[in-house]
């Protein structure tokens, strides 16, 4: 498991595959909301493992075969995420100003927390975290959430030292 201060270098994934595994993450994510009793791991390693059912999307993500590096970052951040649920959610409320969370979407909540974690970690370049979060919102979400998210993103970005040091005060962990 990655330290808050890693610096721990891991070999690149397959062009394309971590992409593909943000979105496997993102999947899994959102069916969790709906599934609170869920095991989070267990859950997601069953995700992972199943075989394809009729009805699953035709795009290849059901299917596609994650590389162990890609697994492991799936993993690591269903576990982190779910465990910072409280955090990633009190700072997603602090930067979306005008906006009670109750209000943003589910779709756009999880992207916002996917991606938040990843820039407290701080192992993917700030930028490419953003970029691949409003990748996913234009993927999932509304017409306009790709604004929405790279909004919050952007002003999370422009602040990222306090809202690392915000995550650590709330109890926040990797």
């Amino acid at each position: 498991m990655a330290t808050r201060h890693s610096t721990e270098e891991s070999s690149p994934p397959l062009p394309g595959s971590r992409r593909k595994a943000r979105r496997k993450l993102f999947e899994i994510l959102f069916a969790l909301y709906f599934k609170p009793q869920e095991e989070p791991l267990s859950y997601a390693r069953s995700w992972l493992g199943r075989p394809a059912e009729p009805g699953d999307r035709e795009d290849g993500l059901e299917h596609y075969r994650f590389d162990q590096d890609n697994l492991n970052f799936i993993l690591r951040l269903i576990e982190q995420v779910s465990r910072n649920q409280q955090a990633l959610d009190r700072i997603v409320a602090n930067y979306s100003a005008h906006w009670r969370l109750e209000r943003v979407g589910v779709t756009e909540r999880i992207i916002l927390r996917i991606a938040i974690m990843e820039l407290v970690e701080g192992e993917v370049d700030p930028k490419v975290v953003i970029s691949e979060a409003v990748n996913l919102a234009k993927v999932y979400g509304e017409e306009e959430s790709h604004r929405f998210v790279n909004g919050i993103l952007g002003k999370i970005y422009d602040e990222l030292d306090q809202v690392r040091e915000l995550f650590w005060e709330m109890g926040g962990s990797l």
